[in-house]
């Protein structure tokens, strides 16, 4: 292998990266406007949101997957979206980044409790790169039952009507094929593992944080 061809590979992974926390802002983008609509009120952590935000982006597929209008113009238009509202809502409730430091802040006399959260920061991180590029898929199954109907839902517009396909009837209505789109609009099949496990497992720790630190305040 080529110095230059390495160059292109290492430049690949580094854009996978990217464009899977790229996603995760959108999503928490879109769950922020779910968030005001529902609750305008009360503010969810970004877990939630991001979660809220995934569902939201399902219901917005099956409108799209119906009217045939999926593409990768679309996808891309939507995920821009997605994030400028988490820019915007990013820049309206600046100071609530605070929190987590005066959180913080107040375990620095823990020092166990320290490296516990930079243990799990690291784990997340390992993890994430891990899934950011492999070729860890089944042969027989993933590529020619799963990937190829998100291909098709680019290609087509729509995932379109199989009454014949085993998957499509008792596995899945075609959720997590809209959300492949959104890697492969401008990635690669080895990239996919990016949304499931890559981001899911993120969103779920974050989750759980937001989860914990409500008992705790709870307590307190």
């Amino acid at each position: 292998m080529s110095v230059i061809d390495r160059a292109i590979g290492i430049s690949s992974y580094f854009l996978a990266f990217l464009w899977g926390i790229f996603i995760l802002f959108s999503l928490i983008g879109w769950g922020t406007l779910v968030n005001r609509l529902l609750f305008p009120k009360y503010r969810v952590d970004w877990g939630q949101r991001s979660a809220w935000g995934i569902a939201f982006s399902i219901a917005v597929g099956g409108l799209l997957n119906l009217t045939w209008t999926i593409s990768p113009i679309i996808i891309l238009v939507y995920l821009c979206l997605g994030l400028f509202a988490c820019i915007i809502d990013t820049y309206q409730n600046k100071h609530s980044f605070i929190h987590p430091f005066t959180y913080l802040r107040n375990y620095r006399r823990e020092p166990l409790f320290i490296l516990s959260v930079l243990g799990v920061l690291l784990l997340l991180l390992i993890q994430y790169a891990g899934w950011t590029y492999t070729h860890r898929f089944h042969g027989f199954d993933d590529y020619p039952a799963y990937m190829v109907f998100a291909k098709k839902m680019l290609q087509m517009g729509s995932l379109g009507a199989d009454p014949f396909s085993e998957r499509k009837i008792t596995s899945s209505l075609g959720g997590q094929y809209f959300l492949q789109t959104f890697i492969l609009t401008s990635l690669k099949p080895v990239n996919l593992n990016l949304i499931d496990p890559g981001l899911a497992l993120i969103i779920s720790v974050g989750i759980l944080c937001n989860y914990l630190k409500e008992k705790i305040s709870l307590k307190r």
